[in-house]
């Protein structure tokens, strides 16, 4: 496996309530359209704390620089557990506080 594939790639989207995923959280009843823009903004923070540009965070996740934009800007669609799970381990916070600020 390269370094550049996502290791935790999934098909299943956070808290979609169609995968096992969902009974991670139940009593959030978040789903991964009611992330919305503060995922985006925890992420910048981050990001801006800790010197990153989206090119080195998408190194360290194992992703695209482009799709490090698109969440920060609000464009992440449906955002993967895989995503949320390397992007928060290479920032080194929890994937439930980046998704939820919980």
């Amino acid at each position: 496996m390269s370094t550049s594939e996502n290791i935790y790639s999934a098909s299943a989207t956070v808290f979609d309530g169609e995968c096992g995923a969902c009974d991670a959280a139940p009593a959030l009843g978040m789903h991964s359209h009611k992330l919305g823009p503060e995922i985006g903004r925890r992420l910048s923070r981050l990001m801006k704390e800790r010197g990153l540009v989206d090119r080195d965070l998408g190194e360290l996740a194992l992703m695209s620089h482009s799709a490090i934009y698109k969440l920060r800007h609000g464009f992440g669609g449906q955002v993967g557990v895989g995503t949320i799970w390397n992007i928060a381990k290479a920032l080194g916070v929890s994937p439930a506080w980046l998704a939820w600020s919980s």
